[in-house]
């Protein structure tokens, strides 16, 4: 059990996949706006709990412009690259370009759509 300020029940391996998921949704909000992708979570949001992972670490926001894909990775608990449980990395990637050179982010159904599946 976590005593942490979320109350006895907060379990920070459960609670990163919604913040990358709450990351994720402000990031297409950002591209509706500003038709594109930001460079940095910093230019997405001043919210503390969706730049950070269920143990407080930043997470990391890697976009790979020859692959058309952006990845938001949180390291775990340890906040070191690699681990197993807890300390196992959690990241999502999506598509940004469409096959055929559209933009694919700001779509209605980007984050369904455009993810990257896990090899």
């Amino acid at each position: 059990m976590y005593e942490i300020e979320d109350g006895p029940f907060y379990n920070p391996y459960n609670e990163t996949p919604k913040n990358i998921r709450y990351l994720s949704e402000e990031m297409n909000k950002f591209a509706e706006v500003n038709g594109r992708i930001p460079e940095s979570i910093s230019q997405i949001s001043d919210i503390w709990d969706i730049r950070h992972d269920g143990w407080g670490n930043e997470f990391q926001y890697v976009v790979d412009k020859e692959n058309h894909t952006l990845t938001i990775t949180s390291y775990g608990k340890d906040d070191v690259i690699g681990g197993i449980g807890e300390d196992a990395d959690i990241s999502v990637s999506y598509y940004y370009q469409k096959p055929d050179g559209t933009f694919w982010a700001a779509s209605e159904n980007w984050l369904q759509e455009a993810e990257v599946p896990k090899k």
